[in-house]
């Protein structure tokens, strides 16, 4: 299982970001960075909602334990588009649908989307349609 320091710098080395570069990003000093990730001390909500916001993330889905299974299609969709190192312009850009639409099915707040809908999403994330509706590993 995954822990929120380990997760923090996993989500900040995928984007190939610099410590300096996500504290900037954030508007925290870069100390504060390195003993968040370091996994010292207790960093306050505040700071939490800014480095969530920097990954385009609510806090709920940065306290997400990236080892706990995803149990929507949302929480699949953004687990593998961070695995591939995308934000969600990127990757709605690359489906050919709008960023306020990813960002909705992402947080699962877009009901039953159409199957044209699912197949961009799923190539997109170079996964099967079936894994990211159901979340069962198809070949």
């Amino acid at each position: 299982m995954t822990t929120l320091p380990e997760r923090i710098q996993a989500l900040r080395e995928s984007r190939e970001w610099t410590i300096a570069a996500a504290a900037k990003r954030a508007g925290i000093a870069p100390s504060l960075w390195t003993t968040i990730e370091q996994g010292e001390g207790n960093p306050r909500l505040r700071t939490l909602g800014k480095v969530a916001h920097i990954f385009e993330l609510t806090i709920a889905e940065l306290l997400l334990e990236v080892g706990d299974e995803p149990h929507t299609m949302g929480q699949r969709m953004r687990l593998h588009r961070e695995r591939q190192g995308l934000d969600q312009g990127q990757a709605a850009a690359a489906s050919g649908m709008p960023r306020e639409e990813w960002s909705r099915l992402e947080r699962g707040a877009h009901d039953n989307p159409n199957w044209a809908r699912i197949q961009a999403v799923s190539t997109t994330l170079g996964i099967h349609p079936g894994e990211l509706v159901y979340g069962v590993k198809m070949t």
